[in-house]
């Protein structure tokens, strides 16, 4: 589904969160905000942080991730998947009563290849330019996220504050949607079309693969043409064989 139009004008995410904890006194408050609602492959997403620490204890990590957020919503039980596509650890130390702002950027970009194997990509075809990150799935508001078939993907940045193992961590989500470049997609649609209707034809796909895409429809007429000879022929063929066998029951 293509991104509309709409997402572009909203205003920037922001998001803010206050949590106290058990084992010290006091609370944490959380506020975040990125540059954009919607973002491409490999744009910069630029975060801002601002955290003020009124617990007892120091906040001593910080760590910002872009997390990949997987759902199948047909199953009952909706097992949530977070991977985390990249990070960045900022090692403050923030005693308590202090008042810090960061800025901090990642970039929405397919991790080396040890990762891949968790982490869900944009299908492509063999030719393609790279590897991206699959896009957030958009939800028509006439349907329920129960009722996909097939797995959601959403994206996050992530903002974790750590104040030790014994009193626990801060966590705050600012969810964006990551968008697909649209300037090739009626080619990238015609190749699927070839590709997975007609990739027994190899010699002339690698020919379509770089040729108009105004030609293009009338490579779908030939390869009609071409089937339904092969299959005349085959049936042709059959009749044939046929005849022989029969004669040669005489």
């Amino acid at each position: 589904m293509e991104c509309p139009a709409s997402l572009f004008d909203k205003p920037p995410p922001q998001k803010n969160l206050t949590r106290s904890f058990l084992t010290c006194a006091g609370s944490v408050s959380i506020e975040a905000k990125i540059n954009s609602n919607v973002f491409y492959p490999q744009e910069n997403i630029m975060v801002k942080v601002e955290i003020k620490n009124n617990a007892s204890r120091d906040i001593k990590r910080l760590k910002i991730k872009l997390v990949q957020i997987s759902q199948v919503p047909m199953f009952q039980d909706g097992q949530v998947r977070d991977k985390t596509i990249c990070k960045v650890d900022d090692p403050l130390s923030l005693p308590p009563g202090a008042l810090t702002t960061r800025e901090f950027v990642l970039v929405p970009d397919v991790p080396s290849k040890p990762a891949h194997g968790e982490i869900f990509l944009q299908s492509t075809l063999k030719g393609d330019d790279g590897q991206c990150l699959a896009p957030s799935t958009l939800v028509p508001p006439s349907i329920k996220k129960a009722d996909l078939f097939g797995v959601h993907v959403a994206y996050v940045v992530r903002i974790k504050a750590t104040l030790g193992a014994l009193v626990g961590d801060a966590i705050l989500d600012v969810p964006f949607v990551l968008a697909v470049q649209q300037g090739v997609s009626s080619r990238a649609l015609w190749k699927n079309f070839f590709f997975f209707f007609f990739s027994q034809h190899i010699f002339l796909f690698s020919y379509v693969e770089n040729c108009n895409v105004f030609v293009m429809p009338f490579f779908i007429l030939l390869f009609f043409v071409i089937i339904l000879f092969r299959t005349l022929f085959s049936y042709f063929f059959i009749c044939i064989f046929s005849l022989f066998t029969y004669f040669l029951s005489l």
